[in-house]
């Protein structure tokens, strides 16, 4: 899937008007969720790996070599390359050649989001300031990239997610220049109800945060939920932290949700927040012996950048 990304960005750069050596990418490095972190050092080795080999593969004497890549396109499924087959010959031979028109000058320029979308934003005008934007790559948080892909329309910007899942940003009408490489959460929740089924659970309880995206999905998988017999004995959401408020004071807030949710008598839990949250539900759920033997905890995939199940029982 990557190779398919990389390449349809290349291919975006390519036919801009301003020949542009810079790939932005607006990504989330620091903040609730610094998934970026994980996620440029794979950008970096996917843009490393398309200027040292595709160059050798793709061009001769400083052109694209159309034979070249037919030939490698055929025998992608020998070398083990995938997610590109959604592509037809004659339309990948094009992309291949003209892209290789910018094989190796193409280098990363990463923005922190630190996912806010006040600080998303300025990073964005920060990029449009250095320099003509063909395409941006980002953002990594749905709250970035809704008020990020109205500025991008507005400028005739392409913006590309891997990571925003939001079901608003599905609305291709109000977003035009924005697209993506990962479904939205409303896919992520009718996996949740097939994992359900899958293990037989049948009475089961429900955590969201408070941003919309994280709504949209649990709304999604209890309706989906209701539909195939799950019982949702309790459900909780998680408020909005004040600016300055004591931990002390929010911990008892998730402590309050956690003991409804425990006399409920669920133990199987689906909790939708971004991983900062995560972290806080779980740890607090430790302490209330909710992390033993016979409960079972769901998250998304927000949860990936923070690793504090290493230090659960």
């Amino acid at each position: 899937m990557i190779f398919i990304f990389l390449l349809s960005l290349l291919l975006s750069l390519s036919l801009s008007p301003s020949h542009c050596a810079e790939l932005p990418l607006l990504f989330p490095t620091s903040g609730g969720w610094p998934v970026g972190a994980v996620v440029l050092p794979a950008a970096s080795l996917a843009v490393t790996h398309w200027n040292a080999e595709a160059e050798t593969i793709f061009k001769e004497n400083g052109e694209g070599n159309e034979e070249a890549a037919r030939e490698w396109w055929r025998g992608r499924e020998r070398r083990g390359v995938t997610g590109v087959s959604v592509l037809a010959e004659e339309d990948a031979v094009l992309m291949l050649t003209a892209a290789a028109d910018l094989l190796g000058v193409v280098t990363l320029a990463p923005f922190d989001s630190q996912c806010d979308p006040v600080l998303g934003l300025s990073a964005l005008l920060d990029a449009q300031r250095r320099q003509a934007l063909p395409v941006v790559v980002g953002a990594g948080c749905s709250i970035v990239s809704t008020p990020a892909a109205l500025l991008a329309e507005v400028h005739g910007t392409p913006l590309i997610s891997w990571g925003s899942t939001s079901p608003e940003l599905s609305l291709s009408l109000d977003y035009p220049f924005f697209t993506r490489v990962v479904a939205p959460d409303t896919a992520q929740a009718r996996g949740w109800v097939d994992v359900a089924r899958y293990f037989e659970w049948r009475y089961v309880a429900t955590i969201r945060a408070h941003e919309e995206l994280h709504f949209l999905m649990m709304d999604e998988f209890e309706a989906r939920a209701a539909e195939d017999g799950l019982t949702i004995a309790a459900s909780g959401t998680i408020p909005a932290r004040v600016t300055n408020q004591p931990l002390e004071e929010f911990a008892a807030i998730i402590d309050e949700m956690l003991l409804g949710i425990r006399s409920s008598g669920a133990t199987v839990i689906f909790m939708a927040c971004y991983a900062n949250v995560a972290a806080l539900v779980i740890e607090r759920a430790r302490d209330l012996d909710m992390l033993t033997a016979g409960y079972a905890w769901i998250g998304t995939d927000s949860w990936a950048p923070l690793p504090f199940w290493e230090s659960s029982e």
